[in-house]
């Protein structure tokens, strides 16, 4: 009978040497004092990046989340040049456009307050009893189209402000200087 390469003939030996020359290490041998400095390398630069990682995750958090730009006030130095405020008084913040107030308002001045109600409404335009001092003028905008005055008066004020679709300040008494 013909030997097909199943039976013990001559071919196995060929297949043994094969496999014997795949199970055999290649030509670059690398040491275990070689692979253990690698590997310890490599744990070393990742510990180092970790540690990075969280410091500067830790510092992130401890940051301010927002930074007062030259323009701006901060609020503990805006709450000492404001002083105190008694029962029933409150500062109110009013976004007026230009035309709305006189130019030459300036902190300080004694205002009167005049709402004009939304168009869907039949209200008319009333002038608000009490009067409001000016504590700031600011910008709003940055094309400076409409300026933030913080008026100081009774805290009715803001509620006739929020009700207002137009708000108009006229100057009543001038700060003296």
């Amino acid at each position: 009978m013909a030997d097909i390469g199943f039976g013990s003939g001559s071919h196995t030996s060929g297949i043994d040497e094969r496999l014997a020359g795949l199970r055999a290490t290649s030509g670059a041998i690398v040491t275990s004092s070689r692979k253990i400095r690698v590997e310890l390398l490599i744990g070393l630069l990742i510990v180092v990046f970790s540690f990075l990682l969280v410091l500067m995750l830790v510092n992130k958090r401890s940051a301010p989340i927002t930074t007062p730009t030259p323009n701006e006030t901060p609020v503990a130095s805006v709450t000492e040049q404001m002083g105190g405020l008694l029962d029933g008084e409150a500062y109110v913040s009013v976004s007026v456009g230009a035309g709305e107030y006189p130019p030459e308002m300036k902190e300080g001045d004694t205002v009167r307050v005049v709402v004009v109600p939304s168009v869907n409404t039949d209200g008319i335009a009333r002038s608000i009893k009490e009067l409001a001092v000016v504590r700031s003028i600011g910008k709003a905008g940055d094309l400076g189209i409409e300026s933030v005055v913080t008026l100081h008066g009774p805290e009715s004020l803001a509620v006739d402000i929020a009700d207002a679709e137009k708000v108009q300040l006229s100057i009543v008494e001038v700060a003296v200087r």
